[in-house]
């Protein structure tokens, strides 16, 4: 392309537009709810869980990408208010991280999600339902937001008091 080589000149100019693949990008997001140690369909409130969100990014452009990753857990409760926030967890992402699952663990203590007096009757003497959702975005490495923005609908499950 001769258009761009300027003869007896120091420099030369060329623009070209990368085409993304359809592959460019590819986030998955698996979250899971435990609780000892196990996956659970429905939860004793008054026992510490776990929740994990599971992240892996591929894709033919991958590679080139250098940003942070965000989570966040939210949960909704229905039969009383919702629970407090839990605090998102950020961590850092590069080349080396391309295939490989990058883990989230949100922990929720026991209580979080029942009346904090076990002698008082409460939502939870009766059960209620919760659902759980995590979601995934991306910051550039100047602060920005990113590109990859996601979300994992996790269980809806009974939350009941444990009953020993």
């Amino acid at each position: 392309m001769s258009e761009n080589i300027a003869a007896g000149g120091a420099r030369g100019h060329s623009r070209c537009h990368v085409h993304a693949y359809e592959d460019a990008v590819v986030v998955d997001v698996h979250c899971r709810l435990e609780q000892e140690g196990e996956e659970r369909g429905f939860l004793m409130c008054d026992v510490d869980a776990k929740f994990y969100v599971d992240v892996v990014v591929t894709g033919s452009l991958a590679k080139h990408l250098c940003f942070d990753l965000c989570a966040a857990l939210h949960i909704e409760c229905y039969g009383r208010d919702d629970p407090r926030a839990i605090r998102p967890q950020t961590k850092e992402f590069d080349c080396r991280f391309v295939g490989e699952t990058i883990t989230f663990e949100f922990d929720i203590p026991a209580g979080t999600l029942c009346d904090p007096d076990p002698s008082e009757p409460g939502d939870a003497d009766c059960g209620l339902l919760c659902c759980f959702a995590a979601t995934v975005t991306s910051r550039t490495k100047c602060g920005d937001p990113g590109h990859i923005s996601c979300v994992c609908k996790g269980p809806c499950v009974g939350i009941h008091k444990n009953p020993a």
